[in-house]
């Protein structure tokens, strides 16, 4: 039975995290109902896609332990201001739409975090480390040139290292798993079948191309009984929940007959 996450009072959000992605990619995590990991080296934020080179001193083992083995899941999450009662929802930001979610034709997921971290536990052999955390923001980064001695203690460093930004990145509230694996493929993804399965929703931008497809794939891998679909509004806003479209499915089985 679906439950609507988000047309809960908002006391219930707070465990909720928000992942925007592509139309392609989000169609790909529902045909093979796998949620993969990113590389570090792939990420949008050059302190980090070039592996912090201003730290000199880091030494060859370290580098090729960011390069090859450090895996990243990326979300917006819900705050709320300390001089505020009001919550600020992460799938409300038309910026992330446009940068994450292909000009807002993607998708984003609502995901519960309990069970997200539940299902990373799950592959706990194939890892050496596994740290979450939001992300702090900060006009002057750490600087490990003047009183830090990194060797290979990513453990030690890790909020320096991964969880650490730049303060013109703050509106995206994020909220980030960080897996160091000790395969240089960490690529098997994490499942989305099963009872407790974690994505609870999926909002599909106000150009999403591939809504029937998407509703037929959900339909016949069982998983809609168990996630929400959304329409997220143009003024983003709020979401429009859709409830059981099976005549788009049927309209798309047909026309591919």
């Amino acid at each position: 039975m679906q439950t609507d996450y988000l047309s809960e009072p908002a006391i219930f959000h707070k465990n909720l995290i928000f992942h925007f992605t592509n139309p392609d990619a989000a169609l790909n995590i529902i045909k093979t109902l796998k949620f993969k990991a990113g590389r570090l080296i792939t990420t949008n934020d050059v302190r980090e896609n070039l592996l912090y080179q201003q730290f000199q001193f880091i030494d060859s083992k370290m580098m090729e332990v960011l390069k090859y083995q450090c895996f990243t899941f990326s979300f917006s999450s819900n705050y709320q201001r300390a001089d505020s009662d009001i919550l600020f929802y992460g799938y409300r930001k038309p910026r992330m739409w446009a940068q994450y979610a292909n000009n807002s034709s993607g998708i984003c997921l609502v995901i519960d975090k309990s069970l997200f971290l539940k299902a990373i536990g799950k592959l706990s052999s194939k890892y050496d480390y596994c740290f979450d955390d939001n992300i702090a923001y900060e006009e002057k980064l750490p600087d490990f040139t003047t009183s830090r001695h990194v060797k290979n203690d990513v453990a030690t460093y890790q909020k320096d290292l991964f969880f650490t930004k730049h303060l013109d990145w703050r509106d995206e509230n994020e909220y980030r798993v960080v897996i160091i694996s000790h395969e240089e493929q960490f690529n098997v993804g994490i499942n989305l079948e099963g009872t407790n399965c974690f994505v609870k929703g999926l909002i599909m931008g106000p150009l999403f191309p591939y809504k029937a497809e998407l509703i037929y794939r959900l339909n016949k891998s069982g998983l809609m009984e168990k996630i929400c679909l959304y329409n997220s509004t143009a003024k983003y806003e709020g979401v429009n929940i859709l409830h059981w479209p099976k005549d788009i499915a049927i309209n798309y089985i047909s026309s591919i007959l």
